[in-house]
């Protein structure tokens, strides 16, 4: 599950060539992402039900840093981001 999230996470970063935090729910098939700076509403079309993952970059992940602590997140060798999964992905989207 862990190769598969982290897979998808990298595909996300390659995606976009800009800082973002992406979150995904792969049961429903539902995505989308957040910039500092807009309103986080754009990322209740992400439910929290289910196999919710999101990844951050840059300022984002900064962000997220910042201001959520004791998050479990994880990230690949040489890779910018961070990526949370389950409970924290969660409180991500429940709290941003």
């Amino acid at each position: 599950m862990k190769r598969t999230l982290l897979a998808l996470a990298l595909l996300a970063l390659s995606a976009s060539a800009s800082a973002s935090l992406t979150c995904n729910n792969d049961d429903f098939g539902q995505h989308a992402t957040w910039f500092v700076g807009q309103d986080a509403g754009v990322l209740d079309v992400v439910s929290t039900d289910g196999a919710v993952w999101c990844v951050a970059t840059g300022s984002e992940l900064a962000y997220i840093q910042q201001h959520f602590t004791g998050l479990r997140g994880y990230s690949a060798r040489g890779s910018p981001g961070i990526v949370w999964s389950s409970d924290d992905a969660s409180f991500i989207l429940d709290n941003l």
